[in-house]
């Protein structure tokens, strides 16, 4: 099996598997973000030399907690208080006993269990009760953004984004990836019954911090000197490298949501 043919294959299993989780019900949806939430922070520990399997496995414990309820007033806000004092306690008492292994604990949190955990509390913010359409919504957004970027950046790449980090991304690219997710982020809001005004503005929103979420993570990569975070997708690493630009946007479309629809 060839290159192309394995990422195809892993890419249209990845695709219907997230499509799947969303729409069957609410706990298959929270189950996904759990699954993702608990892969991409195991990576992320794992590149930056962590060894403890008791600490990962307490803020893993600490990050899934924050997503396991709608009401993310009651799971996060109660979850962040306590996370940062566990943690320095389970580093004080440990073999890796350093501020930057706090650091990178409690960094872990902050970048993948705090914006999953805003995604499951917005899929349920305005009706109350679960709604597939917004959660997919999001993912199809991420996936139009990486898909018109790169399509833009082959066809009319000339300037570099930014080449010390990652040398293939271009203004065109961004660009081109920008207006053309606001208009399939218009048509998606006619079709789910998302207002049109906030899904194009979230749509764009999703392309800029998507992009600089992809950014990040290529630093993070290029730090540690490895090509992916992960292997658990074959073809295309691993389950950070799948969600780099979800995760530094979400909090920007979820804040944007409820702005937009509350003012």
């Amino acid at each position: 099996m060839n290159n192309f043919t394995q990422r195809a294959i892993t890419g249209a299993v990845f695709v219907a598997t997230v499509i799947g989780l969303s729409l069957w019900s609410a706990y298959s949806f929270m189950a996904l973000l759990i699954i993702i939430a608990a892969v991409a922070m195991w990576e992320f520990y794992a590149l930056l030399g962590i060894q403890s399997v008791a600490q990962k496995l307490l803020c893993i414990g600490l990050g899934l907690a924050m997503i396991t309820s709608k009401y993310w007033f009651d799971s996060a806000l109660l979850v962040l208080p306590l996370a940062f004092p566990l943690i320095a306690i389970s580093v004080l008492f440990s073999q890796q006993r350093s501020f930057k292994t706090l650091a990178i604990l409690a960094t872990a949190i902050l970048y993948i269990a705090l914006p999953l955990s805003l995604m499951h509390f917005s899929v349920f913010s305005i009706s109350g009760h679960y709604q597939a359409v917004l959660a997919i919504n999001l993912f199809t957004l991420i996936w139009c953004s990486d898909t018109f970027a790169y399509l833009s950046g082959k066809l009319l790449g000339q300037r570099k984004l930014f080449p010390s980090v990652s040398p293939g991304k271009t203004w065109e690219g961004v660009i081109g990836g920008m207006i053309l997710t606001g208009i399939a982020a218009y048509g998606l809001g006619i079709l789910w019954q998302i207002p049109v005004q906030v899904n194009a503005v979230i749509g764009i929103l999703t392309v800029v911090f998507g992009t600089l979420g992809d950014l990040v993570e290529s630093m993070l990569k290029r730090e540690v000197n490895v090509k992916d975070s992960g292997s658990i997708l074959p073809g295309h690493g691993g389950m950070l490298d799948r969600f780099d630009a979800l995760l530094l946007s979400l909090p920007f479309t979820t804040a944007c949501y409820w702005w937009m629809m509350y003012h």
